[in-house]
């Protein structure tokens, strides 16, 4: 058994660390941007000062530059996920079956002829290597530079939101198997090139509980957060490296986007007032934007 005061210190120390990483507390309440066209949205990517989303529903890509500007910047048939690669090109995965393209001007351009599987969302990195995640499949791959393809081990079934950590040597990716010890997020070590290496399952969101004083009663009466964020769609990482979960269905205790601390260990927040079925998630300097499935509107709440 540890000494008193050894226990003290160390609860104290954990304290401090998560106090000391700025990010959201408590409960926030997201709100609808009044100026968005009605969405069914796919993914999400803030890049340089703006907002790209990826619109099924109106097979569009979307630029948004707050605080409250939309064009469309390209026609695509089916955009699933969008993205940008190493030289700031749009980048894309539509069309029937899903494909990934680059935007040129009017018109688009395969980045890869037939890249494996049905990818769904997509991710550029620095050194040029593009990933991208399968749905319903559970592959997640690679395309570097060089123009060849990877898949990176293991497969986690269902693979869905993609994202780097705040200094892209992580990668990580939520599983949206429905099963309820499923519903987590992947991490998966990157070097300095971006070569990923094995994968580990990093945030467990029934192991999670949201012990928050002023979020409302789990209509389940659930302790966990899995009820919260159902089957795990949605993801962002902030420049403090804190992350944002939300999902699509499996909303047993409620809706909501959870704010979850660096570590993986510990609620830090919670955003109410958001769809059942979050799509996407991204962040822009100080603001989560929310992004809805079916027909909806943007929201956002600031989270600093």
């Amino acid at each position: 058994m540890r000494p008193l005061g050894l226990m003290l210190l160390m609860l104290t120390a954990a304290t401090f660390a998560h106090a000391a990483t700025p990010g959201p507390e408590g409960v926030l309440r997201a709100t609808i941007i009044e100026e968005s066209p009605t969405l069914a949205a796919g993914q999400m990517h803030w890049d340089a000062g703006r907002l790209l989303i990826a619109d099924r529903g109106g097979n569009r890509i979307v630029e948004f530059r707050p605080p409250g500007t939309f064009k469309d910047i390209g026609q695509v048939e089916n955009p699933g996920g969008v993205g940008v690669d190493a030289a700031g090109r749009v980048i894309v995965v539509a069309g029937r079956p899903s494909s990934l393209q680059r935007l040129a001007g009017d018109t688009t351009e395969p980045v890869a002829a037939d890249p494996p599987g049905s990818p769904f969302r997509v991710l550029g990195h620095p050194t040029g290597t593009i990933f991208w995640t399968n749905f319903p499949g559970g592959e997640i791959r690679l395309l570097d530079s060089k123009g060849q393809t990877e898949k990176l081990e293991p497969s986690i079934g269902h693979s869905c939101a993609i994202a780097f950590g705040p200094r892209r040597d992580f990668l990580y990716v939520t599983s949206k198997l429905p099963d309820l010890r499923s519903r987590t997020v992947w991490r998966f070590p990157l070097d300095g090139d971006g070569r990923p290496g094995r994968g580990e399952v990093f945030i467990r969101t029934p192991e999670l509980e949201p012990n928050l004083p002023d979020l409302p009663a789990a209509q389940d009466g659930s302790k966990t957060l899995a009820g919260w964020v159902g089957r795990v769609q949605a993801l962002a990482i902030d420049a403090d490296g804190n992350f944002y979960l939300a999902g699509t269905e499996a909303h047993t205790s409620g809706e909501a986007v959870a704010v979850i601390a660096p570590d993986g260990k510990s609620v830090r927040a919670m955003i109410l007032d958001v769809p059942r079925n979050v799509s996407s998630l991204a962040v822009g300097d100080d603001t989560l934007y929310i992004a809805v499935a079916g027909p909806g509107r943007l929201r956002r709440v600031k989270i600093r």
